[in-house]
Formats: structure tokens, C-alpha cells, sequence
């Protein structure tokens, strides 16, 4: 009833779901309780209200005539990737994302929204964060409060030519006027791989062998006392039985995300700071006996602070940074090439290292476990400083509904890293020992290293800058609403290696609204690309 009492007969231990228009859902498990009372909270910022975020602003949901997906955050905080990108697929109506690798720092994903649009250009969508074009991949999602997907050509046409994929609009968390809100959350997660394969055992690979050579010549490659030795354990040593993709691995991977959120402020100063961290370990196994490590691993750190100040009662400034600091530790040989030489390597072929701490490895083949724990390890660590500077002006004096903004943007990358690498010293496989100490007779195969080497690189790393002005119109008229925006942006680009290049763009919208439900609008954008080093105009549409 209007009050909100119910009644409802439903079966035990089946969920009861509360909804309502600009709330987040509720759902309540039924055990044995006979009364059911629940509190629902609003939903984020940019769906109270039935309002959707979109490329020009934010507009009443019955307005927007283009094709707008809005995300709710709380299904994308159920991945425990810390890249955001791998928590589209299945959460994103009309998103297509694959992930090309596993590898804790490169596991993330490219995706498209409504399939591919070209064949040999890029097919990735524009991704806007606060209006700036950057890295989906840089954000944690405890920074995020809204998140939107602009689908069409009337709903992206303002981004020109940068829009023909599609339009991410992320927006990150700013504070509200009122209490103080202090938000901790910590979550440890186990994952593991979702099936590897299964190899033979030695004796029964040895065995297979002789099946197959007796078919094609008739005689057998190996006695069954010697398959036997192998099949009993009688010395594994010199008649090893190794599953070499269960030796470089471990049966699970842990990761832990922790998040502070603090925001706050009242109608003079709003504040929101958001700390992030976020540590995620491979399934690649380590020797514990060396002083350091070649697993792989991630090390992550993201803050970020966002500040509204009304400087006067018309008159708002606003300061966005942030940034994060990631650290990545892997073995020295690429994961592929272990990989690789793991499924390669036979079960019989030798042991993964002897008794006696020499490391042995056949002639044609390598010794995946020592390719993996004893040659190495290199670190890479990445930094990255995303700065914005807002200023608007309300100039409901001379016209009311009428603002004018400007917007500027920094940001920096810088990426560099450090090998420690080294060949060990390895030994031609062990056939016997000595019959007086027992000891195994070994010959060395190669010499190597006593100590690791040190190699650093460094990337120069890259900037962007970004400049923006608007003039926007927005007033309503008993049951008429008009809309209008006039946009200009530039952004440059300097890599330290390519040409610096240079966008520019203009854009316009204009929209008459009756009674939320006549609508007409209308939507254009202009994007032009140059090489402003040269002067060389490559691409405008």
C-alpha cells in the first residue's frame, strides 16, 4: 500500500527483491522470518533523478533521444582484475571485450562496443574520464561514480570522427555538501586457471613410444626393465618422471584490493579523496632457496583528489589530480617462451635439478624450471599524473540559464625498468653414478654466471595536454525546455619518439523539449587531426 506494507507467500530460502525507479535494488534471502522491513538507499549521482550523463552534460532520461547505457559501479566491483576493462564483458549491454593474456600487469582487455566497425583501423571507443580522453586501465574503480556508454552516432556525434567507435563517459567521485563520509573496504581473492592440460606420465609416454615404433619398424626403443625403473621410482634421479606445466605452476594465485574513501564539504568547498591499492600474484612458481624472486606480480597505488570551490555565488573552480604507481616483477624469459619450452619438454628428459644443486639440461631441449627460478628476474615500474583545472561561470546576469567554462589538462606517463638476469652454469644429463660414492658422474654442459647481471632502461615517457571551452544554454519555460552547447577542444601529444600531433575540434547541440516528451535535437562535432610539428594535416573529418 502507499505506506509500503505487503504481503507475499513465497517458498524458504528463495530471494525477495526490492525495486524502485533512481534506488538501487534490495535483495533479501527468506530463511523462516515472518516480517521483512528494508531501507532503500538512492542510487549513484547519475541516475537520481532519471538523469543520464552523456556527452553534453547531463539530460533528463526521457530526453535523450541517442542510444545511452548507464552502468552501475556495483556490478563492475565484482571483478577481482584491477583492470576495469575486464569487468565490461557481461556488464555492459553491447560490449564486446576479449582478454589476450593472464599475465598479472598485461591482463587486460580489448573490447568494442556493437562488434567491429573496420577492418584494418583501430576499432577501440573514445574513452573519456572527466571529459579527458585517457586510459580506462588507469582508474580504480573505487574512484568511479558514474560510468556511461554512448552507442550511437546522434548520442557521440559530438566527438566527430573520435566517436565513430563508441564513447565511454567515466566520471569520478566529487564531494557533496553535508557530514563527512568515510568509506574502507579491503577483499582478498583466490583465483586459478579454469583447466590445464593433462600430460602421460613417463613410463606410459616410454611405453607409447614403443607402441609406435613397433607398428612402423617392429622392434621396441625401450626395454620394459627400463620402463619399469621409471614407473617404480627406482632412482629419479637418473630415470625422472616430471609434469613440467605442474612444476612451473601453482594450483592457485591470490590477489587483495584495499580502498579509503573520504568526501565531504559544504556549499562553499566540496572535497573527495580516494586511495587505492591493489596487489595481484601469477600462478608461476619461485625457488625460495635464491634471495630473490621471479614471480610474477603486481604492485599498485592509485589516489585521487577532486575539489569544488564556489568562489563566488556564480563562480565555481575546480582542481582534479590524480595518478597511480605500479610496480611489476616477472621472470627474466617471457612467460610464452617458458611455456612454450614446459609443453616441449618430455617427462623422462631429466629432473628438475639434482640433489646436489647442479642444474641439468638436455643438449636440444631446455629445462623449463630452471628457465623459469634460476636465470632471473626484471622489474618494470610505470607512474602516471592526470591533472585538471575547471573554471565556470554562471552568467545569469546577463542571460539566465547561461554558463560559459574553460577547462585545462596535464597529464604525465613515465615508464622504466631494471634485467637481472643471468645464464647458470648447466650439466648434460646424469646415465650413472660412480660405483664406490654413489654420487651421479656429470659433465658440464655450458658454463654460466656466479652472479646476476644489472641492465636499466627507461622510458622518457610521454605528456598530453587538453584545453576546452563551452558556452552552454539551459532553461525551461513552463512546459518548454531549451538546450544549447557550443564546444571547442584541443589536445596535444608528444610520445618522446613520434612526431608530436595535435586534435582539434568544435562541437554544437541544440534541443527544444515539450512536456518531456516532444523532443527535438539536433547534434554535431568536428574533429581534425595534424601534425603540428611539420604542419601536415593527415586526417579530418
Amino acid at each position: 500500500d502507499m505506506d509500503g506494507r505487503y504481503k507475499i507467500s513465497i517458498e524458504e530460502f528463495s530471494k525477495l527483491v526490492f525495486s524502485y525507479i533512481g534506488f538501487n535494488n534490495v535483495e533479501v534471502l527468506i530463511k523462516k522470518q515472518h516480517i521483512v522491513d528494508v531501507v532503500m538507499k538512492e542510487s549513484e549521482a547519475s541516475v537520481i533523478d532519471e538523469v543520464v550523463i552523456t556527452g553534453t552534460g547531463v539530460q533528463k532520461k526521457l530526453t535523450v533521444t541517442g542510444a545511452v547505457t548507464t552502468v552501475n559501479i556495483d556490478d563492475l566491483k565484482s571483478n577481482p582484475s584491477a583492470n576495469l576493462s575486464n569487468a565490461l564483458a557481461g556488464n555492459v549491454a553491447g560490449v564486446l571485450a576479449m582478454q589476450n593474456s593472464g599475465q598479472p600487469g598485461l591482463n587486460t582487455s580489448e573490447f568494442w562496443i556493437r562488434g567491429m566497425s573496420s577492418f584494418k583501423g583501430s576499432n577501440s571507443p573514445l574513452v573519456l574520464v572527466d571529459g579527458v580522453e585517457r586510459s580506462l586501465n588507469n582508474l580504480d574503480i573505487s574512484e568511479i561514480e558514474s560510468f556511461s556508454v554512448l552507442k550511437d552516432a546522434s548520442a557521440s556525434a559530438v566527438y566527430g570522427v573520435r566517436g565513430a567507435n563508441g564513447v565511454i563517459l567515466i566520471t569520478t567521485k566529487r564531494g557533496h555538501s553535508g557530514k563527512t563520509n568515510i568509506n574502507v573496504s579491503v577483499e582478498h581473492s583466490i583465483t586459478r586457471p579454469a583447466k590445464l592440460p593433462s600430460f602421460l606420465n613417463a613410463a606410459d609416454y616410454l611405453t607409447l613410444l614403443n607402441n609406435i615404433n613397433i607398428q612402423e619398424t617392429g622392434t621396441e626403443l625401450y626395454s620394459p626393465e627400463l620402463i619399469d625403473k621409471y614407473r617404480s621410482g627406482y632412482d629419479t634421479e637418473l630415470y625422472p618422471d616430471i609434469d613440467w606445466i605442474d612444476a612451473i605452476t601453482k594450483d592457485v594465485a591470490h590477489n587483495t584490493r584495499a580502498s579509503f574513501d573520504l568526501s565531504g564539504g559544504n556549499e562553499k568547498l566540496r572535497y573527495s579523496f580516494v586511495g587505492a591499492y591493489y596487489n595481484e600474484a601469477g600462478i608461476t612458481e619461485s625457488d625460495k632457496t635464491q634471495n630473490w624472486n621471479s614471480n610474477i606480480s603486481v604492485n599498485r597505488f592509485n589516489l585521487r583528489t577532486n575539489v569544488d570551490m564556489n568562489v563566488t555565488s556564480s563562480t565555481l573552480l575546480t582542481f582534479n589530480i590524480g595518478g597511480y604507481l605500479q610496480q611489476r616483477n616477472a621472470p627474466k624469459d617471457g612467460i610464452d617462451d617458458i611455456f612454450g619450452a614446459a609443453f616441449k619438454a618430455t617427462p623422462y628428459m631429466v629432473p628438475l635439478i639434482y640433489e646436489n644443486g647442479a642444474l641439468p639440461k638436455p643438449r636440444e631441449n631446455e629445462n623449463p624450471w630452471a628457465k623459469l627460478t634460476q636465470s632471473g628476474f626484471k622489474r618494470e615500474a610505470e607512474s602516471k599524473l592526470e591533472t585538471l583545472f575547471a573554471v565556470e561561470q554562471d552568467l545569469k546576469c546577463i542571460l539566465p540559464g547561461l554558463k560559459i567554462k574553460g577547462i585545462f589538462s596535464y597529464d604525465y606517463y613515465s615508464r622504466n625498468g631494471v634485467n637481472r638476469g643471468k645464464a647458470p652454469r648447466y650439466y648434460s644429463p646424469a646415465t650413472q653414478r660412480d660405483p664406490v660414492t654413489g654420487e651421479l658422474i656429470l659433465t658440464v654442459l655450458s658454463e654460466g654466471d656466479e652472479f646476476l647481471g644489472y641492465e636499466r632502461w627507461e622510458d622518457y615517457g610521454n605528456y598530453s595536454t587538453y584545453l576546452e571551452g563551452n558556452i552552454t544554454y539551459d532553461q525551461r519555460f513552463g512546459n518548454h525546455s531549451v538546450s544549447a552547447l557550443l564546444l571547442y577542444n584541443q589536445r596535444n601529444y608528444d610520445d618522446g619518439d613520434q612526431v608530436p600531433y595535435r586534435t582539434q575540434g568544435f562541437a554544437g547541440r541544440a534541443a527544444y523539449t515539450y512536456a518531456d516528451r516532444y523532443i527535438a535535437e539536433f547534434n554535431f562535432g568536428y574533429n581534425g587531426s595534424e601534425n603540428f610539428a611539420k604542419g601536415n594535416r593527415y586526417n579530418r573529418s
